[in-house]
């Protein structure tokens, strides 16, 4: 039973996903006959496409979370290995001008 049910929710959801367009509505791109399917949906037609639309954007917030981490410790790693270098170059020419003199 349980199966049943969920297999008839995933129909739903995929269909729901194709006549409405989710995606091209999160990017702002949407047609008179889309707006006339969501205007004469019935509430939980509605509810469906707000969890959709909620779902896709949780899916780019955390891709976009994701992507700052780890630009965020690629910088860290930049900086350590700048300072790193500036350490390195300064014990050189310190060692240079030790041994010039």
């Amino acid at each position: 039973m349980i199966a049943k049910d969920f297999a008839g929710y995933l129909v739903l959801y995929y269909k729901y996903r194709t006549d409405y367009k989710v995606e091209d509505i999160l990017k702002g791109k949407w047609d008179p006959i889309t707006l006339g399917k969501i205007r004469t949906a019935s509430l939980d037609e509605h509810l469906s496409i707000v969890s959709l639309l909620n779902g896709k954007l949780s899916e780019l917030f955390t891709e976009c979370y994701l992507t700052d981490a780890y630009l965020t410790k690629l910088y860290d790693y930049m900086v350590y290995f700048r300072e790193d270098q500036d350490s390195l170059t300064a014990k050189k020419s310190h060692g240079k001008s030790r041994g010039g003199s």
